[in-house]
């Protein structure tokens, strides 16, 4: 009669224990607290096989994942609004490596993300090409971004102002300072090729008679007296 007394008492104690449990489970999962219902509900099942709990942990793991699923989703959009596209593609990447059942039509969004990461970098290199007043860069650049987006930020704007500077900024070879360079270059390396020590033109200018010393040493006739 004691012994069964005490199994009895025993019984009650993991009866209650497992109540206990059950019940921190539910107040977890309520609370989105994943891991720890799903903690709970293994150890409830490794002290007693029940279908129900079986069946609650099933029910907590699908949720988790859902969560899992709708915030990777949430981060992805976030970084891509937010043009951080390295960041949205990871969080792409570790969305489909979960298997979701939209993975096809998050394929698609993926594809917009990609395609925004190299408008952006097109975007990035026109503008770089503005500044250094590269301007024929800078509209062919921009003409790209303006056939897939033409509302793409000011693309518009500053395709019209890099087309009105290239027609009316002078090119190098336009530039009177420029050849007037050239031309004393060209003078100052002839002079140099003409006049330099043992330069033929040098050694016949120094050897031609002059006109004074070719009538000094011409011959003079004597008259008979």
């Amino acid at each position: 009669s004691i012994q069964k007394k005490i199994s009895e008492i025993k019984a009650a104690q993991e009866k209650a224990r497992l109540e206990t449990l059950l019940a921190k489970a539910e107040t977890a999962t309520r609370s989105a607290r994943w891991d720890e219902a799903i903690e709970t509900l293994t150890i409830i099942l490794s002290s007693k096989p029940d279908e129900a709990v079986e069946a609650k942990l099933a029910e907590v793991r699908a949720k988790q994942r859902e969560a899992k699923l709708n915030e990777l989703k949430t981060q992805a959009r976030g970084f891509a609004r937010g043009e951080r596209f390295d960041e949205a593609l990871s969080a792409w990447a570790a969305y489909l490596a979960l298997e979701p059942a939209d993975h096809e039509t998050m394929q698609t969004e993926i594809e917009g993300v990609k395609n925004a990461q190299a408008l952006a970098k097109s975007y990035a290199e026109a503008q770089r090409a503005f500044a250094k007043k590269n301007y024929d860069q800078a509209v062919n650049l921009l003409k790209g971004i303006i056939n897939q987006d033409e509302n793409y930020k000011d693309a518009s704007r500053l395709m019209a102002q890099a087309i009105e500077l290239r027609r009316t900024t002078r090119k190098w070879w336009q530039s009177k300072w420029v050849w007037g360079a050239v031309v004393s270059s060209i003078v100052l390396v002839v002079a140099w090729f003409a006049f330099r020590p043992g330069s033929p033109l040098l050694a016949a200018l120094q050897t031609a008679p002059t006109s004074e010393t070719s009538l000094t040493s011409m011959p003079v006739s004597t008259i008979p007296p």
